[in-house]
C-alpha cells in the first residue's frame, strides 16, 4: 500500500496535467507563424494525439467558439490571440497564449525535453574549431595591428 501511495505521490508532485486529450484545445490560424511553431513542436515530439487543434481561419464555427470563450472569460486584450491552448484544470477552465508559453506548458506536463536540440553531425562546434576560430582571430588582429602600427610610423617618419 504504501509503494502505491510513493507512486501516486510521484505522479501529483511532477505536475502531470489531468486531462483528457479532448479537454486540451490549441487554438491557431492560417498563416501564423506562432501556431506553426506550436504545432511543429507537438509534432515533432509525437504529441498529436493529445491535443485537438482547432483552425480559427478556415471553420466559422471555431471562429465563433472561440469568439465565445474570449467573451465568457472576459480575456484581456494581450492575452487575445493565436496560438491559444484552452484546459481543463479539475473544474476550472485555464488558458495559455503564445508560442513560447505553450511549449513551456507543453515541456513542462509532458516531460518532454526540449533543452538539448536536436542538431547533425555537422552543426556541432567542436573543440577544435573553437581553437582554430580563436587563433584565427588573433592572427588577423595581429596583422591588422601591424599593418595600422607600421602606417602610422611611416607617417611619423616621412
Amino acid at each position: 500500500m504504501g509503494f502505491v501511495l510513493y507512486l501516486l505521490g510521484l505522479f501529483v508532485m511532477n505536475g502531470v496535467v489531468h486531462a483528457k486529450p479532448e479537454d486540451l484545445v490549441i487554438y491557431v490560424s492560417e498563416g501564423c507563424p506562432h501556431c506553426a511553431k506550436v504545432e511543429e513542436f507537438i509534432e515533432e515530439n509525437n504529441l498529436e494525439d493529445n491535443f485537438e487543434i482547432k483552425n480559427v481561419t478556415v471553420d466559422g464555427g471555431v471562429a465563433e467558439e472561440y469568439t465565445n470563450f474570449v467573451q465568457d472569460n472576459d480575456l484581456p486584450l494581450e492575452e487575445q490571440g493565436t496560438p491559444t491552448l484552452v484546459y481543463k484544470d479539475g473544474d476550472d477552465l485555464r488558458w495559455v497564449v503564445g508560442d513560447t508559453p505553450i511549449i513551456s506548458f507543453i515541456e513542462e506536463n509532458y516531460d518532454v525535453d526540449n533543452s538539448t536540440e536536436d542538431t547533425s553531425e555537422d552543426e556541432k562546434i567542436s573543440t577544435e574549431d573553437i581553437v582554430i576560430l580563436v587563433v584565427g582571430g588573433i592572427i588577423v588582429s595581429s596583422v591588422l595591428g601591424y599593418g595600422i602600427f607600421k602606417s602610422v610610423n611611416d607617417r611619423r617618419k616621412g
